[in-house]
C-alpha cells in the first residue's frame, strides 16, 4: 500500500510538472514580443547615438570583446569607449536584430 502511494505521488508530481510546461509554452508569443520590443529600442538607441539608452540594457559588470581590439571590462569603461568613438565621428546607419526563436 505504501509503495502504491509513493508511485501515485510521483505520478501526480510528474503530471503537474508536465502541465506547467505545457501552459508555459503559451507565453512564448508574449515573450517574443518583449524581446523584439527590446531589440527595436536597442537598435534605435545605437543608430541615434543614445549612449545612455544603449547601455541601459547592460549589467554593470558587462564585458565587451571587440574584434581586433582589447577586451573592455565594465559598463562604465564600455560607455567611455563608445563616447570616444562617437566623438571621433563613428555613426551607425543601420542595425537590425532578428528574434529567431524563444
Amino acid at each position: 500500500m505504501r509503495n502504491f502511494l509513493i508511485v501515485g505521488l510521483v505520478l501526480l508530481v510528474g503530471l503537474v510538472f508536465i502541465n506547467n510546461q505545457l501552459w508555459a509554452g503559451d507565453d512564448t508569443g508574449e515573450l517574443k514580443q518583449k524581446f523584439e520590443k527590446m531589440a527595436t529600442e536597442y537598435a534605435q538607441a545605437i543608430m541615434n547615438g543614445d549612449i545612455e539608452k544603449m547601455y541601459s540594457f547592460y549589467a554593470d559588470d558587462a564585458v565587451s570583446m571587440p574584434n581586433y581590439g582589447p577586451t573592455i571590462e565594465g559598463k562604465q569603461n564600455m560607455i567611455k569607449q563608445e563616447t570616444e568613438m562617437r566623438e571621433a565621428g563613428f555613426k551607425v546607419h543601420s542595425f537590425n536584430l532578428n528574434t529567431m526563436d524563444v
